[in-house]
């Protein structure tokens, strides 16, 4: 669950079965409660990749009210990895960050074949995606902290410069 600090939408983000396996699921509320249409046209987002089982674990909103959702990935071989996806203000898949709005990040410390790194919170900070989450270290199945930071392609690089309407004043 996320709130749009410049809408008061509020962004709820799952996992949902389906007859094939498991799709990230993603809806937009209205304060209102309402969905907002003006979200994937329905206010709703289903997104799968196939047999592989995904999990949403996060979400955030950015300065530029994208919506940044952070959970894991269990491929069809077992290795699960971290992944954060970040969806525009329409619903659609930004395809500024990573590959076509989908960044995969396998810290593969661990074991092979299999490698599990599981993303379980999300922040923006200074209009990067952070995210935290769980890799294994071992054959003993333990884990230890994981962070990662993504870059952005913003100027700034805070993502809150597109509020600004107006010229910077002089310097004194």
């Amino acid at each position: 669950l996320a709130r749009d600090p410049n809408t008061g939408n509020l962004l709820l983000a799952c996992e949902a079965q389906t007859q094939n396996g498991y799709a990230l699921a993603i809806a937009r509320l209205l304060p209102s409660g309402a969905l907002d249409r003006n979200f994937s046209g329905d206010g709703k987002v289903d997104l799968s990749f196939g047999n592989a089982h995904t999990r949403l674990e996060d979400a955030a909103v950015d300065g530029l009210g994208r919506l940044l959702v952070a959970g894991f990935l269990d491929s069809t071989t077992g290795d699960s990895d971290v992944i954060v996806l970040r969806f525009d203000a329409s619903g659609a898949l930004d395809a500024s960050l990573g590959f076509g709005g989908l960044s995969l990040i396998a810290f593969d410390f661990g074991p092979v074949p299999h490698t599990d790194d599981y993303g379980r919170a999300l922040a923006v900070q200074a209009g990067r995606a952070v995210v935290a989450g769980d890799v294994e270290a071992n054959t003993d199945s333990d884990f230890l902290p994981g962070l990662a930071r993504l870059e952005n392609a913003l100027i700034f690089a805070d993502g809150f410069e597109s509020g600004e309407s107006g010229q910077w004043p002089a310097a004194p």
